[in-house]
């Protein structure tokens, strides 16, 4: 019976492309090591512990009743979503000799992954782009008390200045470029992927710069004025601060831990080459974890003084929006090399 599950025989290809004998599917053995840590995050991702290690400590201590209210709920959503996503892996474990054989698993199975684990392999220099972005943001947070005057050093650091603008420029750039290769796009997949990335960048970009509040003079509604932290004409800072924290979550989740991921359980990685989902290479998402984890207070920034007078987080958005905008010319630049490879193929 196990030989006959592994080595299926050949038989006619359904509508989907697969075969009508099913393939038996290993169990990642890596889930049992998710389960441990969501179980261990979920009982101890506690608000006092985590004001003690610092993380979100400025928001759990706000003297602003939202903030604080909306951290706390934060945290209590964190901790719930470990438990059921916990819950959920041993759910699956119990049943695993019957999901394995549904249609999409075997979809996924059967899916070639070649394609991802390039991009995750993939060297050039544009790659590199993050690594000079973090080596100018460290030069100027340590030295530009003493490169710069203080006129400069506001110039930069100052609401709608030099960073938030160029954080604000690069987000747009990287959703024009999404939108002006549409056309070029071959698959609905990538069409569609392109789309979201095209109106998620170009929402980032309105929102850094509060859809050109500041630039143009117009007020806050009072009904946003109430539940906007910060008084400004945006959503991001509504409630509190938990869209910056779900934000920077994410980075880091889909940036910089899914890659590594991806590495390591064939099926994960087939999943995304099945769903033709953008995906860092191994190298970009080493610049993920650095702009979505060193520069905070809790963090690299615990040990390092900041001279600049720089608020972090917005220097930690500038690097972020940098990786996206690579993120988006590479996986343009694969899907133009897999169309070309495919037409190829096709007059061969």
């Amino acid at each position: 019976m196990k030989g006959e599950l592994t080595t299926p025989l050949k038989k006619p290809l359904d509508k989907k492309g697969l075969g009508n004998s099913k393939v038996a599917i290993p169990l990642p053995v890596e889930i049992w090591i998710f389960i441990v840590l969501a179980l261990l995050a979920a009982l101890f991702m506690t608000p006092s512990l985590l004001i003690k290690a610092g993380i979100m400590k400025f928001s759990l201590q706000s003297a602003d009743e939202l903030t604080a209210s909306m951290a706390l709920w934060t945290v209590h959503f964190a901790r719930l979503f470990c438990l059921l996503a916990a819950f959920v892996m041993l759910i699956t474990i119990c049943y695993w000799r019957r999901i394995q054989f549904c249609s999409l698993c075997q979809r996924i199975q059967a899916t070639s992954d070649e394609h991802i684990q390039n991009v995750l392999r993939k060297k050039d220099y544009l790659s590199y782009l993050w690594l000079a972005s973090v080596l100018i943001a460290f030069v100027y947070i340590f030295l530009s008390g003493s490169l710069f005057s203080e006129r400069v050093r506001r110039l930069v650091n100052k609401e709608d200045g030099v960073i938030e603008s160029l954080t604000a420029l690069l987000f747009f750039l990287a959703s024009c470029i999404s939108a002006l290769n549409l056309r070029r796009a071959t698959s609905r997949r990538t069409r569609i992927w392109l789309i979201l990335m095209a109106l998620g960048f170009f929402a980032c970009s309105g929102e850094e710069i509060s859809w050109g509040q500041r630039i143009l003079g117009y007020g806050t509604p009072d009904s946003v004025m109430a539940l906007n932290v910060q008084g400004e004409f945006n959503i991001h800072n509504m409630f509190g601060y938990v869209s910056d924290h779900v934000f920077i979550m994410s980075v880091f989740a889909v940036g910089c831990l899914l890659p590594f991921l991806c590495l390591r359980i064939g099926l994960l990685s087939k999943l995304i080459a099945l769903l033709g989902m953008p995906l860092a290479s191994i190298r970009l998402a080493v610049g993920f974890g650095i702009a979505s984890l060193a520069f905070h207070t809790w963090s690299l920034f615990r040990f390092l003084p900041n001279t600049s007078g720089v608020r972090l987080p917005e220097v930690r958005e500038l690097l972020v929006s940098v990786c996206l905008l690579v993120l988006v010319v590479d996986f343009i630049s694969w899907q133009e090399k897999n169309s070309a490879q495919d037409v190829a193929v096709e007059h061969d």
